[in-house]
């Protein structure tokens, strides 16, 4: 393995825009892109198969911190690397990126260009590997394999298609996401990765094609339970999202239309506790409603089953598509999701690149004198 920063020969600044970021947020896995919702957030030189500065093919010499010196390194996860040696619109790369965004725009420097030409990401369960990125978040899935969606985070499980029709490969709001024909869904088997009956927040990319009423994420006791058991959310027959949680208690809210054919960012954010839990329903970055639950408590049992489009019994099946699913082990704040949000829907606009430049090594020839 290379040292680094010392065998990185490439570094490039690259600027969090302050104005989409309403307050401070740390630790906080920043998307950077190029050709992933229109965003050219990395140097095109890192992506030019066989060019002078580039990258390694497979991404595995990337790597970013949050100061120009390379003291401080970032936990990455590398979702999508694709160089080209002529066609700019052939090049894709998605990165999560753990670091800061801050109200003041400030900096991080992604490093490149290994010497020797041999390097791999870190381990994923190591410090800077990609459950770093996740490391707040009990489940996350990007939706964007052709195959059955890996899991991103350390304690989720790796998704597995089923019914009829099974979730296929489909252009997405950043990126490829996965679409679902009112047939198929996809289960995460059995999980202990987070408490709803603690705070958290769901999130989700989502592109509804029909007003049918479905589950978009569920999760229910794996022992047995009607489909409503657990805590999920779903889209109303009038196509409207609704968080259903049911266990001794009944809650439910719902927002916005959203209609069909367009992608939208939605989610809920749980705080309270198993008695007085207070459920708030977000559409593209901002709150909507916020209602607590009717009666009883909220339960959850460990080990339980979850599914993506659809209840894990299988029922209440979604027609669209879905990216993005995540779980966050904690009540996100309002600032937090619009971040979020901005980061996501607005990509192109949320780091501007800077110009690269060599990374000096710190030791040798440092001056030259004729005479």
């Amino acid at each position: 393995m290379a040292t680094f920063p010392t065998d990185y020969q490439r570094k490039c600044e690259l600027t969090v825009n302050g104005a989409l970021v309403p307050s401070d947020q740390s630790n906080f896995p920043i998307l950077v892109g190029y050709n992933i919702n229109s965003a050219l957030n990395l140097p095109t030189e890192m992506l030019v198969t066989g060019g002078v500065n580039a990258a390694l093919s497979d991404g595995g010499d990337i790597r970013f911190s949050s100061d120009s010196a390379g003291a401080n390194q970032l936990p990455l996860e590398v979702e999508v690397w694709v160089q080209h040696a002529s066609t700019d619109a052939s090049r894709q790369a998605k990165l999560w990126v753990k670091g800061s965004a801050s109200t003041t725009s400030n900096k991080i420097y992604v490093w490149y260009k290994v010497a020797g030409g041999i390097d791999a990401q870190p381990a994923a369960n190591t410090a800077y590997g990609k459950y770093s990125v996740w490391s707040e978040y009990a489940e996350v899935w990007h939706m964007g394999e052709s195959s059955s969606p890996n899991a991103s985070s350390k304690k989720a499980n790796n998704a597995v298609w089923g019914g009829s029709g099974t979730g296929q490969d489909t252009s997405g709001k950043i990126g490829n996401a996965t679409s679902f024909n009112g047939s198929g869904y996809s289960d995460a088997a059995t999980f202990d990765g987070y408490d709803n009956t603690e705070d958290h927040t769901f999130s989700f990319w989502v592109k509804p094609a029909n007003t049918t009423g479905a589950a978009i994420v569920q999760s229910m006791p794996s022992g047995g339970g009607t489909s409503g058991d657990g805590l999920g959310q779903s889209l109303s027959s009038a196509s409207k999202m609704q968080v259903y949680a049911k266990g001794g208690a009944t809650a439910w809210g719902t927002d916005d239309t959203y209609g069909t054919g367009s992608w939208v960012h939605a989610g809920y954010r749980c705080t309270g506790g198993v008695v007085a839990a207070t459920l708030r329903l977000y559409k593209n970055g901002v709150g909507n409603s916020t209602f607590s639950q009717q009666s009883g408590s909220l339960t959850w049992l460990a080990n339980n089953a979850l599914a993506i489009a659809s209840f894990p019994t299988h029922d209440y099946r979604f027609t669209g598509s879905i990216q993005e699913v995540r779980i966050r082990s904690s009540a996100s704040t309002d600032n937090w999701i619009t971040t979020e949000y901005n980061n996501q829907n607005s990509t192109i606009t949320f780091i501007e690149v800077g110009t690269p430049e060599d990374n000096l090594p710190s030791s040798g020839i440092k001056y030259l004198f004729w005479w």
